[in-house]
């Protein structure tokens, strides 16, 4: 089984444009070549960054916000964030793309199956899907779907699979999401609803042992000591997820 020869990457921003610099920074190290995608939820203007890192820059001007405890994102922000999404991707050429975020860090090069579809941490298994969405899905996809999500930061997915469900995707939020929501809140948050995409495609995850989650979502991360870090993990991983070192807190 061989590997993917390149991989593009996608990145949603706000206002940390030192963090943002410093993650964009670290994937063009390794891919120089690759098709970037930068799209800011109406905030600062990153188009200087862009131009110094040859990103293609999507300024939205309406700010959807970051997801709040417990929903998510409510209904009208979600197809939002999708649409948004789907354009980065349409702006895409590789067969897979990075989801990246202020805080992954890339420190080596990128290894991805072929056969891949979502390529995630196993902290995955954590995150549970409610029965009554899984039966959804898996009337949908005609197939036997994990039960667990995770497509986010530090994710990967195939283009083509997101690019052929999306259609779809979007009427399935548009008539069921508010009625799904009620039920199992986690929908409204984007690496639930990034999972349940491919799940409706009939697509699984698969575990990449080349990232490395520097401590988990929600936790304090302000007073950790990230010097070191990449070199030390440099030799066993690719990516690090929650590297928060140019977070200002």
């Amino acid at each position: 089984m061989g590997c993917v020869l390149s991989i593009d990457a996608l990145h949603l921003v706000y206002k940390n444009k030192v963090a943002s610099d410093a993650a964009i920074s670290s994937f063009r190290k390794y891919n120089p070549d690759s098709t970037y995608v930068v799209v800011c939820d109406g905030g600062d203007d990153f188009s200087d960054i862009c131009r110094n890192h040859n990103c293609i820059y999507i300024h939205a001007q309406e700010n959807i916000g970051y997801p709040e405890k417990v929903f998510g994102y409510k209904k009208s922000q979600m197809m939002e964030y999708l649409r948004r999404f789907s354009a980065a991707v349409s702006l895409c050429k590789s067969s897979h793309i990075l989801i990246m975020e202020d805080d992954v860090c890339v420190i080596n090069s990128i290894n991805v199956p072929i056969d891949v579809e979502m390529y995630v941490t196993e902290n995955c298994k954590q995150n549970y899907i409610h029965p009554s969405l899984l039966e959804f899905i898996r009337n949908v996809s005609g197939e036997n779907s994990d039960n667990h999500y995770g497509l986010g930061g530090g994710g990967i997915f195939k283009r083509e699979t997101f690019q052929m469900i999306y259609p779809y995707l979007i009427s399935f939020v548009d008539k069921n999401f508010d009625a799904i929501q009620k039920i199992y809140p986690t929908i409204g948050w984007t690496d639930c609803m990034n999972s349940i995409a491919f799940m409706l495609a009939g697509k699984k995850h698969q575990f990449n042992a080349e990232v490395y989650e520097l401590g988990r979502w929600g936790e304090d991360h302000s007073k950790k000591n990230y010097d070191g870090v990449e070199d030390t993990l440099r030799e066993k991983y690719s990516i690090l997820h929650h590297y928060k070192k140019h977070y200002s807190f």
